[in-house]
């Protein structure tokens, strides 16, 4: 069974990008919404909502080609 929350490195295995640093920008950007656990406020990431930012990327990189043919 998947689990249902990731942790930041789980998810930026996920998205294939430089750990922290990239992850962390998406998060303070609201970009993928995160909640934080317990009292040291530790960051999980929904799989949902990690499905949901992909979706919107895939979203974003079609409206971005559509002006720039490639032929």
């Amino acid at each position: 069974m998947e689990s249902r929350f990731l942790t930041k490195a789980q998810v930026a295995e996920e998205l294939n990008i430089n750990g922290d640093a990239q992850l962390y920008a998406l998060i303070r950007r609201g970009e993928i919404r995160h909640i934080k656990v317990g009292g040291r406020g530790v960051q999980r990431i929904e799989r949902t909502e990690l499905e949901k930012y992909i979706l919107l990327a895939y979203e974003e990189t079609a409206r971005w080609i559509e002006p720039r043919p490639t032929t």
